[in-house]
């Protein structure tokens, strides 16, 4: 169950009630991974979106 959700324009977080057990370094380094490939996405994303905006100034 959803306890919170907090929207932004980049990002939307959701707190949830579900237990989680004491953090081992593969919870740790799993976490750490999820964020640095949606970091990773939203840079690619954002890189792209630049191209095609300079593009179009330039057509």
């Amino acid at each position: 169950m959803i306890v919170t959700e907090i929207k932004s324009n980049l990002a939307t977080v959701r707190i949830h009630d579900e237990y989680c057990g004491h953090p081992t370094q593969g919870r740790i380094s799993h976490m750490n991974q999820i964020v640095s490939n949606a970091y990773k996405r939203r840079i690619i994303s954002s890189e792209t979106q630049n191209i095609k905006d300079q593009n179009n100034v330039l057509q």
